[in-house]
This record gives structure tokens, C-alpha cells and sequence, in this order.
């Protein structure tokens, strides 16, 4: 708990600033909210075994360790860079979150330990507290957060010093997960042994973590539930509403549809399978 304070009480937060379109990107953001006890949109299906959330901290994770008191496997979403500096989760957003999109699974690793590594370099941090984006996906106003790190680590390594399980798969925000990486899932869900709970998130815990709390969901229960009864379920446990899509000027829509289509698809497979 000392640590804990002692990180937020080192936070220097400076003047709210705007940002042009082509201003230089990904920019270091601060992800979630630190001095809250859990994490964004935090939720949990104790008959399930499953938890979903935005990004957590360091002291977040260790009072969901605690809540839970069951093994955890983490399953992260996220396919941009993101870590710790201390008790502060950090990512490099680009403009919509895509900084990592089209990359392979090797190289953004590779990518973010070059990142991380890169920051035990400064004494002094600058990162970002995002504080509105216009509808393109382009940060509009941010606070800059003047920050002393005393140790930086990536999300693997929290996890393994706490004790959790950890797995990745690298989804673009506001996407959906490839045919390859359903398969990758469903394999994973095989490996999981009973009474473990499974954490999913991604950066806001909203579309992604509730993409993939369904089709869990689909994969376990889709046989004898209504996919509408499912979808509803998440919405009512504080996920996404992923049966409403946005206007269709908006970028988000087709990829809204893409992940709604992928969602029954998979819905029907379970139902017709024997």
C-alpha cells in the first residue's frame, strides 16, 4: 500500500493541452484509472470462472487475487505495446489504437520490450492522460503527467511475479479476432483446468473483453441459450452492447458489423455441431 501511494503521490499532472491531426504518433498514454481499487468496467461470472475489465494495475491485479482466491490465467487482448512504470499501466496509442496493426505477434513483442527498455533510459517520463478523441480515432485533449519511474516491466512479468497464468492475443481495438486466432482460442480453452478463472481485457474492457467473454460464453453454453439471451447477459454485467452498431459513417461500423457477423457465425457452428 506504501508503494502504491508513493506512485501517485509522484505523479505531476501539468496543464491539459489540445493535439493537431498531425501531431507525431503513438504518444505514451497512462491506461485506466490507478487510484481506483479495480479496474475499469471490472466484472466477473462466478459460474462461468471468468472475469473481464480494462487495463489494470499493478495494485488492482493484486486486490483481484485476492477477491478471487483461485488460480487466474490472464488473457490479454491487446495487440498495442502497453506495460508498468510502477504502479501505472502505460501504452503507446496510436491514432485509433492501431500503432500495431498488421504486425505479426513477434514483432510486437519485440517492439514493446525495445519500448519499455527505452524508458529505463530516462530519469524523467512525460506520458499522457487521454482525455477526449474526435470520432476519426484522433486524440483531441490530453493531460501530460511528468512521472520518475523506479522500475518499468511488461504485463508477463507482473504476472508471473504474482503467481498468475498469462496469454496473448494480439487484437486491434475494435476488432475481432482472426479464423487463426478462434482456432488459437478455442485450443486454449481446452488447456485451462478446472476451478481456474479466466481474466480478460484489453485497454477500455469494453469491445474486445466483451468479444471474447461471449464467445466464451458461445463455446460453453451457445448449445442451449439464445445467442440474444448471451449478448444481453454481457450487456447487463456492464460489457458492450455488440448487438448495437454505430452510424454507418462512423470508422467503427463496419468493423462493429464484422464482429456481430463473426459472433453469430460462431453461434451457429456450436449449434450445429453434434
Amino acid at each position: 500500500m506504501e508503494t502504491y501511494l508513493s506512485t501517485l503521490a509522484a505523479l505531476l499532472f501539468l496543464s491539459t493541452i489540445g493535439f493537431a491531426a498531425d501531431d507525431p504518433y503513438p504518444y505514451l498514454v497512462m491506461d485506466g484509472n490507478p487510484s481506483a481499487s479495480l479496474p475499469k468496467r471490472f466484472r466477473m461470472i462466478k459460474d462461468m470462472h471468468v472475469i473481464g475489465s480494462g487495463q489494470f494495475s499493478r495494485s488492482q491485479l493484486m486486490n483481484i487475487k485476492k477477491l478471487i482466491n483461485a488460480p487466474i490465467i490472464i488473457v490479454d487482448l491487446r495487440q498495442e505495446s502497453h506495460g508498468f512504470m510502477d504502479d501505472i499501466p502505460i501504452s503507446w496509442y496510436g491514432i485509433k489504437n492501431w500503432e500495431n496493426k498488421d504486425k505479426s505477434a513477434f514483432m510486437i513483442q519485440a517492439q514493446q520490450s525495445r519500448l519499455l527498455a527505452n524508458l529505463t533510459q530516462y530519469s524523467n517520463i512525460t506520458l499522457y492522460k487521454i482525455l477526449s478523441k474526435d470520432s476519426a480515432g484522433f486524440i483531441e485533449k490530453a493531460q501530460p503527467i511528468s512521472y520518475k519511474p523506479e522500475t518499468i516491466y511488461d504485463e508477463q512479468q507482473l504476472a508471473k511475479e504474482l503467481g498468475l497464468g498469462y496469454k496473448r492475443f494480439y487484437i486491434s481495438d475494435h476488432s475481432s479476432p482472426s479464423a487463426t486466432q478462434i482456432k488459437a482460442f478455442k485450443q486454449f480453452i481446452k488447456t485451462v483446468p478446472a476451478n481456474t478463472w479466466i481474466y480478460f481485457h484489453c485497454r477500455g474492457g469494453s469491445g474486445r473483453t466483451s468479444t471474447f467473454m461471449v464467445l466464451y460464453d458461445i463455446f460453453k453454453h451457445g448449445k442451449n441459450s439464445p445467442l440474444a439471451d448471451i449478448l444481453h447477459k454481457h450487456t447487463q454485467l456492464g460489457g458492450k452492447d455488440l448487438a448495437k452498431l454505430p452510424e454507418k459513417n462512423n470508422y467503427k461500423y463496419f468493423l462493429a458489423l464484422q464482429r456481430l457477423n463473426l459472433l453469430k457465425k460462431q453461434y451457429q457452428l456450436v449449434q450445429t455441431a453434434n
